[in-house]
């Protein structure tokens, strides 16, 4: 599962436990659909973008003539091993 995906899937969790509320208020604030879509709709754009020839036309667009170029632009580095302790120094 991509970094995407785990930040998304954390996003909706939040979001659909905030809206249990409604059990106690009767309704959701229509400002959690609205919020809701918009990250639904950027998320999915950002995929659909990221993977398809558009997606690799704008990076060689930015790109151009600068060390960038030589990168494959979905060329992800590994993942970091063992748990990430930032700010830490021992």
């Amino acid at each position: 599962m991509s970094r995407a995906w785990r930040c998304f899937s954390g996003l909706v969790v939040f979001s659909i436990i905030i809206a249990l509320d409604s059990r106690r208020r009767g309704s959701v604030h229509p400002a959690w659909k609205w919020g809701l879509a918009a990250w639904l709709g950027t998320f999915v754009a950002i995929e659909a973008v990221t993977y398809s020839p558009v997606g690799i036309g704008i990076y060689d667009a930015v790109v151009a003539g600068y060390p960038g170029a030589n990168v494959d632009p979905l060329a992800f580095p590994p993942q970091p091993e063992g748990a990430l302790m930032t700010g830490r120094t021992k």
